[in-house]
Formats: C-alpha cells, structure tokens, sequence
C-alpha cells in the first residue's frame, strides 16, 4: 500500500507544479510577452483627462493596441508623455495624428491614432507631436450656457434700446403734432 500512495503523492505533486508553472507562464505571457509582437509609440498632449493605463488604442474604430503608460514632463511645460504599444503589423506614418476622445457620450476614454498620407513611417520609440486634447463635457455645457446667457442678455438690452427708440419716436411725433395743431 505504501508504494501506490506515493505513485498517487507523486503524481498529485506534479500535476499541482505543472499547474503553478502554467500559471506562472501566462501571468509572464500576459505582461511581458506583448513586447515581441508590438512597438512602442509616444505622444505628447496637453491634457489627457479621463485616459487610463489599458486603454485601447484605436485607428477606425480598430483596436490596435494599447497605452502602456504616462508621465508628466517637468522640463517641458508640464506636457504628458504616453507610452502606447501597437500591434508590429500596424504601420503608422510619420505625420499621424493622436488625440484622446471618448467612445460615446458616457464611454471609456481611448486614444485614437488618425494616420496621414506620408510615404515615411515613424519609428519604434519614435513621438507623435500632432496631438488633440480630449474635450471635457463640462466645459462645452459652460460655454454653451454663458453664450446663451450673454446671447439673451444681449437681446434684452436690444429690446430695451428698441423700446427706448421707439418711445422717443413717439413721443417726437406726439410734439409735431401738438406743434401742427397750434
């Protein structure tokens, strides 16, 4: 019986280290392993408000990658530089374009590469400098409703000059006409 029991010992222990070292591999696999089979882009924005580490990395609509990383520039300005990894089949031109917009009206936040018509193809590590901010929502509502407010504040100081204007008038052409009766 000793013997079977540690056949049976034997035989568990392995299964559980095949196990561990499956794991262990696909953990490596999933983090580290995309860096073969992508290249590394930059891009520096003014703002990148909502972009989180992960988010995809679009061309039409196309998920091509992701970003991998961020940080902020202190000797230029504060600009923000993204790291993101894109798939090696994926050739970007060197007068492409990058800005941070989102999905939908409450969607998540992705980077959305715009390739332009250069015959010259921009190099693994190389930086994309023609980039667009994200727009943030709030802000277009402020501007919207400070616009409508002044555009209504203007229209009643118009009304009230017109209805001042108009008053005046009548009132010049009561006086000819009391002018006229005398």
């Amino acid at each position: 019986m000793g013997a079977k029991t540690n056949r049976i010992e034997s035989l568990v222990a392995w299964i559980i280290l095949f196990l561990v070292v499956s794991i262990l591999g696909g953990v490596y696999y999933k983090y580290y392993g995309h860096k073969h089979r992508t290249s590394t882009f930059y891009a520096e924005f003014d703002s990148i408000t909502g972009l989180n580490i992960g988010a995809p990395v679009k061309i039409n609509g196309v998920v091509v990658g992701k970003v991998v990383g961020f940080d902020l520039d202190h000797k230029k300005n504060f600009v923000v530089n993204v790291e993101f990894a894109v798939n090696k089949d994926v050739m970007l031109p060197e007068d492409t374009r990058a800005s941070v917009t989102s999905e939908s009206l409450f969607g998540s936040t992705i980077l959305m590469l715009l390739p332009g018509m250069s015959e010259r193809l921009l190099s693994h590590g190389g930086t994309i400098f023609d980039t667009q901010s994200p727009l943030h929502i709030h802000e277009l509502l402020q501007k919207f409703l400070f616009n409508a407010a002044d555009s209504e504040r203007d229209a009643g100081q118009n009304r009230d000059q017109d209805g001042a204007e108009k008053s005046e008038t009548a009132r010049n052409a009561s006086n000819e006409d009391e002018d006229c009766m005398v």
